[in-house]
């Protein structure tokens, strides 16, 4: 009897569509970095933020739509992967992402970059709680895509 691929092409799946994200997002801050009319426009609305609240454009584009995106899909293509299976992948995925802010800072370079922290005794508290953040929104973005699947199977 042959054993059922699925699971296993669905995790392929998963893997592969985190691979294009990250080289979508990296790509992305690289073509921020060009010296270009369009490049310098896109670089300024990355940029914008608000002085008071430290709020911006920045953590939507790095954090927040990637990780809805991908946490929908990922629980979509692997709605047949136990839910604790996905969930550990999540944090694994969500601390990549967060990871990812380094390149992101180091490619338009630290001046540019207002949500880094302005001293080094603050970047593990800040990476700590973008990891929080970006955990629970992707575990909560897997179980919604989960959910979009099976709503639609009844």
């Amino acid at each position: 009897m042959m054993p059922n691929l699925l699971p296993m092409r669905n995790e392929v799946k998963i893997i592969s569509l985190f691979a294009i994200l990250v080289a979508f997002q990296i790509g992305w801050h690289w073509f921020l970095t060009l010296p270009n009319h369009i490049s310098e426009v896109a670089l300024r609305t990355y940029s914008l933020h608000n002085q008071h609240s430290r709020k911006g454009v920045a953590g939507w584009v790095d954090l927040v739509l990637p990780t809805i995106v991908f946490g929908l899909l990922m629980g979509r293509i692997g709605w047949q992967i136990s839910f604790w299976k996905l969930s550990g992948a999540a944090v694994i995925f969500a601390s990549i992402i967060v990871g990812l802010r380094f390149v992101y800072m180091k490619l338009l370079g630290e001046p540019k970059v207002w949500w880094w922290p302005a001293s080094d005794d603050k970047v593990l508290p800040f990476l700590i709680g973008n990891f929080i953040g970006t955990s629970v929104m992707l575990i909560v973005c897997v179980y919604g895509g989960r959910i979009w699947v099976t709503d639609r199977m009844k």
